[in-house]
């Protein structure tokens, strides 16, 4: 990608996701935060596409989600109209709005899910009017020093049953909220506040503005986690042979090589309800430089797409697909950079 990319920031920083837009063309996304697009007749033949472009304005208000936003999942219907989940995120060092003025600083990091539409087959996407384009977010205001990252980080495929589109986003906890992934639901995609909020009952709750009245009630707000996933979960598909989703998410696993640092693992778990997961077992492992004395991350984003796949989503999956994630290509040296490529390696699907 580093001779066909945009800009500096054209690097892939999420999962990969595809869509086959109304007039055959395919659309992968595994983008940063200034979210372009590769565009091609198949999902083999796809480079960057420079006017496919969607930027957040940086705006400085955090109640408004508006600063920086990652395109994180895609749906379509009919391949006109896209509907995208996106990653917000407002670090208030980015406007000397922080207590504790450092770089990469948790303690002033709000995010929220939020929604992006596009009406012309992916060309291009627009946001409602924040902060009513808000999906999920922390019942509470922004304060300069929350002690950890508050709100809403990241969200899965989605995935329709029935009449509901289902979604895993994870929080890394706050105040009421524990850690975890949370299962969320809606029958209308075009409307971001209809999603509500899987309790452990029953999806019976829903996300709200802080100014809201019923705020007064955080804890009414907040999800039951879901059991058995680890970290976040990157990847959700449906197997058709064995009529079961698969999640897939990154962690760090302790290395083979006694006294060395850990590895990164992708791993994948099955549900037949979304809800009860199986145990996890291994897809892929990526090592950690020998020479490096502190922890590099060496690959990340994992998720599976079928090239073949007849869903316009490419959401199905049968026995055979591409493993996707993004390689650091500076781990080697044991430093952090932007210097990364997006990578695919076959894969046999053999379940039971």
């Amino acid at each position: 990608m580093e001779k066909n990319k945009c800009s500096e920031n054209n690097i892939p920083d999420s999962p990969a996701r595809a869509f086959r837009s109304k007039d055959g063309r395919v659309f992968l996304y595994a983008t940063h935060y200034d979210n372009v697009a590769l565009v091609g007749n198949d999902l083999n033949n796809v480079t960057p596409s420079c006017k496919h472009k969607l930027s957040a304005s940086m705006d400085k208000n955090p109640e408004n989600f508006d600063a920086r936003t990652w395109l994180q999942t895609f749906y379509t219907e009919d391949g006109n109209t896209i509907y995208s989940l996106g990653s917000s995120d407002y670090h208030g060092t980015w406007f000397k709005n922080c207590s504790r003025p450092i770089i990469e600083n948790f303690d002033c990091w709000w995010s929220a899910i939020v929604l992006s539409v596009s009406k012309d087959g992916g060309d291009t996407f627009s946001i409602k009017s924040p902060p009513h384009h808000i999906v999920a977010r922390a019942p509470h205001k922004f304060t300069h020093n929350p002690g950890r990252p508050a709100g809403f980080f990241t969200t899965s495929n989605i995935v329709r049953d029935g009449k509901f589109y289902y979604t895993l986003i994870y929080t890394y906890g706050y105040k009421e909220q524990k850690q975890g992934n949370c299962l969320i639901r809606t029958d209308d995609l075009s409307d971001p506040s209809s999603w509500r909020i899987w309790d452990g009952a029953g999806f019976n709750r829903q996300f709200v503005n802080p100014e809201h009245p019923n705020t007064k009630t955080p804890e009414n707000h907040t999800c039951t986690t879901i059991d058995g996933i680890k970290n976040k979960v990157r990847s959700l598909l449906w197997h058709k042979p064995t009529q079961q989703y698969i999640a897939i998410y990154e962690i760090y696993q302790t290395s083979d090589n006694e006294g060395s640092l850990p590895d990164i693992q992708f791993e994948y778990i099955r549900s037949r309800d979304l809800l009860h997961w199986s145990t996890p077992e291994v897809l892929y492992r990526i090592k950690t430089p020998k020479n490096c004395e502190k922890m590099v991350t060496t690959g990340a984003y994992p998720s599976i797409l079928n090239p073949d796949s007849d869903d316009r989503n490419f959401g199905t999956i049968d026995n055979h697909g591409f493993l996707y994630f993004t390689r650091f290509n500076s781990a080697s040296n044991c430093k952090a950079s932007f210097d990364r490529d997006l990578v695919r390696i076959p894969l046999k699907i053999k379940m039971h």
